[in-house]
């Protein structure tokens, strides 16, 4: 269900063609997006044998890419992804043309398509060294725009755990009253948490630019036993005060963590390191 690609010191992540088939049509039906994920019947004893990720050194980076509208975003995006085991994008682009050479990195990909146009499809992509051993996509539509709003959900072995570790990546509804179109949307990814046993990685661009939004976020995360990653200099986008985006963990330890200020994007990227909790 996944794809595997090189890609040239990941220069091109975000822009993929989909007609050069390295990703399935999102009307297929194992990229269709779903109202629910059970991802329990996705792991036959034959994804056992997958290669493992380092539990010891988990590197992880998350950013809204801002469908790679601003100059720099390649540069940015290279050194973002320099030695990283999972890479999390917000409005990454499927483009119809692939203009790359390509010829570094086996990544592979798990792209959950949200809003599209004539000329482009955009969505959250999880991009990691280690092959998935299953995968989900949800799909929720802002309440005014009536547009897709996207949810990655993958699990992949690692060692150090006897269950494998579940990575979410959402992009968040936005435009609305109220909170109740995000607390469906986070509850939908939430009960994917709610039902695996090992350790979980929750990241994505959550808008939570009001205090009953971020609330809303904070309190399912806890509930879940859940933590947020602090950053001692915190340069994540705010709006009316608040960061919009956020990585929640748990049953991991988390060694290191960071944020940096870019020009090439409305987000800055937010990075860290985890190593199983033993």
């Amino acid at each position: 269900m996944y794809r595997t690609f090189k890609i040239f010191g990941l220069l091109s992540l975000a822009i993929m063609a989909s007609s050069t088939g390295l990703f399935r049509s999102a009307s297929a039906e194992a990229l269709a997006p779903l109202a629910v994920c059970d991802l329990r019947d996705q792991q036959p004893a034959a994804a056992m044998a997958q290669p493992s990720m380092d539990g010891s050194q988990i590197r992880l980076a998350n950013w809204n890419i801002q469908k790679a509208s601003q100059q720099g975003w390649r540069h940015d995006l290279r050194l973002l992804g320099e030695d990283i085991d999972l890479l999390l994008l917000q409005e990454a682009v499927l483009e119809r043309e692939l203009e790359t050479t390509i010829d570094n990195a086996d990544l592979h990909a798990v792209f959950a398509p949200g809003y599209a146009t004539d000329d482009e499809r955009t969505g959250v992509m999880t991009l990691s060294r280690t092959p998935p051993i299953s995968e989900c996509l949800l799909s929720h539509q802002e309440p005014w725009l009536l547009t897709p709003k996207a949810t990655g959900i993958s699990t992949y072995r690692i060692s150090g755990s006897t269950q494998p570790l579940l990575v979410i990546n959402l992009h968040a509804v936005n435009f609305t009253f109220g909170t109740s179109a995000l607390d469906q949307q986070l509850s939908d990814a939430t009960g994917v948490i709610r039902q695996h046993q090992g350790p979980v990685i929750f990241s994505g661009d959550f808008n939570t630019w009001s205090a009953a939004r971020l609330l809303l976020l904070t309190s399912l995360m806890e509930q879940l036993g859940l933590a947020a990653l602090d950053y001692n200099d915190d340069q994540r986008k705010l709006v009316f005060g608040l960061p919009l985006d956020h990585i929640f963990v748990r049953g991991l330890r988390v060694v290191s963590s960071g944020t940096r200020a870019v020009t090439s994007s409305d987000h800055n990227p937010i990075f860290a390191t985890f190593a199983v909790d033993s």
